[in-house]
């Protein structure tokens, strides 16, 4: 690879770790301004851990979403400690220590491997009494949801645009900015040029005057109604339609010449007829 390319890549890894949101050990010294500390660690890796309040180490889970909230509501539980500090941990599953780490909306797992709406933020050698290390240390993983700015509506998030900026109507809390109530509750708002769409739907309805329909939502309040997925559907066969539209377009046609006196499109419409009433009975009888 030449000098450009590698000039390109790091470019590449710095933005992405600029743009994106989530949470990692860092120095204590750098989790400042909108990063917030969720618990301290001895080291970068192979290390003790302690709460947020304790302050004894240099280095920190640092958080650049939210507002630095703590507080345990019994499912935002990241780890178990032993102890306030200078302790070893448990995956977020068992309960047999007394101090939890928690933060925000955050619901978080051990896994082996993280899915694709989740974030690996810490890592484990086994599930107890354990050292703690940063993501892709240990084999246990620590995977969560709930992480503002990852794309994906969690829940306590009104929108998620898949950034941790303010002012493109949804902020850095994953809230929505917009003034207009109807906005907000249809999930409208400015066109963003950053936001990446992400549409949900419905299942289909039961056919209803030959149309079945469903709702398409996009999770991440673009405002945009760009590559929306059809919410309306003809529930007619496709080739039923289609050979009936052939019989119309003959039985319209002007001028035909005729067989023994019977116009030549009357005798395609009877034989076409005979068709669909053959198909529809096959179809009967497949189902």
């Amino acid at each position: 690879m030449n000098i450009k390319g590698i000039v390109i890549v790091f470019a590449c890894l710095f933005l992405f770790n600029v743009i994106s949101a989530g949470c990692s050990v860092v120095q204590r010294t750098d989790c400042i301004g909108t990063n917030y500390t969720t618990m301290g660690l001895s080291s970068l890796t192979n290390a003790h851990g302690e709460l947020a309040s304790q302050g004894n180490y240099n280095y920190v889970l640092c958080c650049d979403f939210g507002t630095g909230n703590t507080t345990c509501s019994g499912t935002n539980k990241i780890i178990g400690l032993e102890s306030a500090t200078n302790s070893h941990a448990e995956i977020p599953n068992l309960d047999n220590y007394a101090n939890d780490v928690c933060y925000e909306n955050l619901v978080c797992m051990n896994k082996s491997t993280c899915g694709p709406s989740e974030t690996e933020i810490l890592s484990l050698p086994n599930g107890t009494s354990a050292p703690i290390g940063g993501a892709g240390d240990y084999l246990v993983k620590i995977c969560c949801t709930g992480i503002c700015g990852d794309g994906f509506l969690n829940p306590g998030e009104q929108c998620d645009d898949g950034n941790d900026k303010n002012g493109d109507d949804c902020s850095n809390t994953c809230r929505d900015e917009a003034d207009d109530d109807e906005k907000r509750r249809s999930g409208g708002g400015s066109d963003r040029s950053d936001c990446n769409v992400l549409w949900d739907c419905s299942s289909w309805s039961s056919c209803n005057d030959g149309f079945k329909t469903r709702t398409c939502i996009d999770l991440r309040h673009c405002g945009t109604s760009e590559d929306k997925p059809d919410e309306i559907q003809e529930c007619g066969n496709g080739v039923l339609s289609s050979i009936g539209s052939s019989i119309l377009n003959l039985g319209e046609t002007s001028g035909e010449s005729k067989v023994g006196g019977i116009s030549a499109g009357l005798v395609w419409m009877l034989i076409l007829a005979i068709i669909i009433i053959f198909i529809a009975v096959v179809v009967l009888l497949l189902r």
